[in-house]
């Protein structure tokens, strides 16, 4: 792996940029190529290429925004919030859909008003993040068992240098198959010894869903020593 393997993960991290950005100013991540606010690809507020937005023209926009999700009805927050769901989704690895979208669409149904479909967008929410959650769980297994030897320049190293390159490899790994659900996942520290999610969403729910008590043995196997929210809402020793 080497210079190969560190190249891929940059390439990674640098492709989802713009969705971590996105989330911490609570803006949903990329779909389609084109901005989603609100689960609305507004084509005709994209600023043409090589161009930016100064403050003030960002401040209109996401007010302008905000007015047409308000503007809405029960039925087009239904409609968006079946298509947010199915944003990204991948049906091979069942992973991908703007949960966070889908969920601010249909709370915006007001109390006492059942939208048409609305009742089977919920459950299939809800079921989609269940299995969402189980795979992760099973990935995360799945990576701390695997018996796959370290390739290339790096693959005769040995002891807590080997280690190191193993829980690397894992959230490299973690973090492709989980960044609709988790954000990026990273290694942290001097030692790559804590496993960072960079989720907004990310708190102490989160670490215990995704990573539950049965999983955590694996992780200090190689040598984790805790899991931690980039935000800063929750921390969990190993």
């Amino acid at each position: 792996m080497g210079w190969g393997y560190d190249r891929g993960i940059m390439s990674s991290a640098l492709a989802r940029v713009a969705s971590i950005v996105a989330m911490i100013v609570g803006i949903p991540a990329l779909c389609g190529g084109g901005m989603l606010y609100y689960g609305k690809v507004l084509a005709e507020a994209e600023v043409a290429e090589g161009t930016l937005r100064t403050p003030e023209q960002t401040r209109q926009l996401l007010a302008e925004l905000e007015r047409r999700f308000q503007a809405m009805t029960p039925a087009e927050h239904v409609a968006e919030a079946r298509r947010e769901l199915d944003c990204g989704y991948d049906a091979t690895t069942r992973m991908g859909g703007n949960f966070r979208a889908a969920r601010r669409h249909l709370e915006a149904v007001p109390a006492g008003v059942e939208a048409q479909g609305a009742a089977a967008v919920r459950a299939e929410l809800t079921r989609r993040e269940e299995v969402q959650s189980d795979a992760i769980v099973a990935k995360i297994g799945e990576l701390c068992a695997s018996t796959e030897p370290l390739r290339g320049d790096v693959g005769a190293l040995t002891g807590e240098a080997r280690q190191e390159r193993l829980r690397r490899r894992l959230a490299h790994r973690l973090d492709r198959f989980g960044s609709s659900r988790l954000g990026c996942v990273h290694t942290e520290g001097e030692r790559h010894t804590t496993l960072r999610i960079d989720g907004a969403g990310c708190d102490l729910a989160t670490l215990e869903r995704h990573v539950p008590a049965a999983q955590r043995p694996g992780l200090r196997g190689l040598g984790f020593e805790r899991l931690r929210c980039l935000n800063g809402s929750a921390e969990i020793g190993l």
